[in-house]
């Protein structure tokens, strides 16, 4: 497809504003490696072994303390990327208008976890900061400096906010009428005119990402794949099996295929041309599995080849 063709295409797209809106998810916390406020500052100033052993400890702790609810925010975080798409270089995720209720439906589902394990984290807080003063000693942080209970409880949340994508133009943010902001708000209502213009063309590219990751992936593992004869050093021979993959792949076909259409905001013909090639893909793989894969080496060059040729599909889209 030209580009004049490609122009064509996105022209005649549903407005990004009637068919979606942008979902603004804070999810609260702080870094895992870290679990009071000032102690990062304070061992890297530490000089010696001591120091970067202190380091090592340090964040061996926090990770251990903050495992549950690290697990319990990447998993609404896999969920969103599932069910949503980047809103050009901003933390806002865009969702269908007709999905939108379902997403924020099950967000709040996975917030109770998330929710458990804050909470669980605030009840621990005091015990894990006694470990890693133990184990650092004497490089342990000023106890002042510690996060406490109601600081975790306070930091440790997950905000939802829909609001409607914006007019080009306009800032959504703010307005103001002081005269002495003004050329800062214009400055800032053309980047973001520039950058609405931008989302809207990029939308469907950002489907066709997540396609192309996938099947780059899947068209990769199965060529790579090789099965060969070795000693077993007992005088036979023992079958080796080299670079493997331990993902399971036809069920991940299977979920691309079963999420794009909810992806496909703006019903563009292009991603629809793709959903229909990533159906017939999975279609295909529905009484196969990863082992079935690894004993046919016809099967999966075939696989590989279908993949291949969505990817030439998808040459002219996206980034």
């Amino acid at each position: 497809m030209s580009n004049t063709q490609l122009d064509t295409v996105k022209a005649e797209l549903s407005p990004l504003k009637e068919c979606a809106v942008l979902l603004d998810i804070n999810i609260g916390g702080i870094s895992t490696n870290r679990v009071h406020t000032l102690a990062t500052k304070e061992l890297s100033e530490t000089k010696g072994n001591d120091g970067r052993e202190a380091k090592v400890v340090f964040r061996l702790v926090a990770r251990e303390a903050t495992a549950r609810v690290t697990a319990a925010a990447a998993t609404i975080r896999a969920f969103l990327k599932a069910h949503t798409l980047p809103y050009v270089d901003t933390h806002y995720r865009v969702c269908g208008i007709e999905q939108v209720d379902f997403v924020e439906r099950e967000i709040r589902k996975l917030t109770v976890e998330y929710d458990a394990a804050s909470d669980e984290l605030a009840t621990k807080i005091t015990g894990y900061q006694q470990d890693q003063k133990h184990r650092l000693g004497a490089l342990a942080p000023d106890p002042k400096s510690y996060l406490t209970p109601d600081d975790i409880r306070a930091r440790f949340q997950v905000r939802i906010n829909r609001q409607e994508i914006p007019e080009g133009g306009g800032d959504w943010r703010f307005n103001t009428s002081d005269p002495k902001l003004e050329s800062v708000l214009r400055r800032i209502r053309q980047e973001e005119a520039q950058k609405h213009a931008s989302a809207e063309a990029q939308v469907s590219d950002a489907v066709f990402d997540v396609v192309r990751e996938l099947l780059d992936e899947v068209s990769g593992k199965l060529r790579r794949y090789e099965v060969s004869e070795v000693d077993d050093g007992k005088g036979g021979t023992k079958i080796k099996k080299e670079k493997s993959w331990k993902s399971k792949l036809p069920a991940k076909v299977h979920e691309l295929a079963a999420r794009l259409p909810v992806l496909n905001v703006q019903n563009d013909p292009r991603v629809e041309a793709i959903i229909e090639k990533v159906a017939k893909l999975s279609d295909s793989l529905k009484d196969s599995s990863d082992e079935d894969l690894r004993q046919d080496e016809g099967q999966r060059l075939t696989v590989a080849d279908k993949a291949d040729e969505i990817l030439d599909e998808l040459a002219g889209y996206g980034s």
